[in-house]
């Protein structure tokens, strides 16, 4: 069953239906305490809906189960950009592109993310 509400949450925020999302993904957490990647969606469709300290929180609960989670690490990177705290994001885009230098996404935020701590510094 928790597979059910994991897939159907991936698609309900795939479709941008955040809120929807979240009632799936709540499903899984119950069901599958253990499961990082339902932590991490759920991170992902609060993000959607704004709720970046909730987001930050499931994704944090994500990273405690599973480390290295690049797509985790970035994410949490993204949101506490979102917060405005730039300099708390550093060390997870830094450790997601440790882990994943072949991602030349994350490799840019990382980029885009240090300059522009160069330019506030300055």
């Amino acid at each position: 069953m928790a597979d059910f509400y994991h897939h159907l949450g991936q698609a309900l925020l795939g479709l941008q239906m955040g809120g929807d999302a979240l009632d799936a993904l709540e499903n899984v957490i119950i069901l599958a305490p253990d499961d990082s990647s339902s932590y991490k969606h759920y991170g992902l469709a609060a993000g959607q809906l704004g709720q970046q300290e909730v987001a930050e929180m499931y994704l944090r609960n994500a990273l405690r189960i599973r480390p290295n989670d690049v797509d985790a690490l970035h994410n949490l990177g993204v949101c506490l950009m979102q917060q405005q705290r730039s300099g708390d994001a550093f060390p997870y885009f830094a450790r997601a592109v440790k882990l994943n230098p072949a991602d030349e996404g994350k490799r840019k935020s990382l980029e885009a993310l240090h300059n522009s701590l160069d330019e506030s510094s300055a």
